[in-house]
């Protein structure tokens, strides 16, 4: 259909005139494409610095027998390979490791810690 002929019956069936708004219609790909590299860099961790930042928190005893996994939906998942360690750091380290994330990583929204063992 023409845009003209579409422009004059919508018109007629309302009852006034509404200028075309063209200038304000993009595709559908650039809204998403700049949608998701936004968030995209809000959910990614570095692994050198969460490494890093992983040892400085818990301690080498600790860290020597965990390490942080995937990051995924504000989630980190720690891979613990002492059921002794994983409790210890489930029950005791849980808090303070959060807190010294969230401030190590203030811009990655990080809402908890899953501890598995293997």
């Amino acid at each position: 259909m023409d845009h003209r002929l579409r422009s004059r019956v919508l018109a007629e069936w309302r009852g006034y005139h509404e200028p075309r708004k063209t200038a304000e219609i993009r595709p559908v790909g650039d809204s998403l494409r700049s949608v998701v590299s936004k968030y995209a860099a809000l959910e990614t961790l570095d692994e050198a610095a969460l490494q890093d930042a992983w040892h400085s928190i818990v301690g080498e005893f600790l860290a020597q027998y965990s390490s942080p996994g995937r990051y995924r939906d504000g989630v980190l998942t720690v891979h613990v390979s002492q059921s002794g360690v994983l409790y210890e750091l489930d029950r005791v380290w849980k808090s303070r490791i959060l807190a010294g994330l969230r401030k190590r990583f203030p811009e990655v929204k990080l809402r908890t810690i899953r501890f598995t063992a293997g």
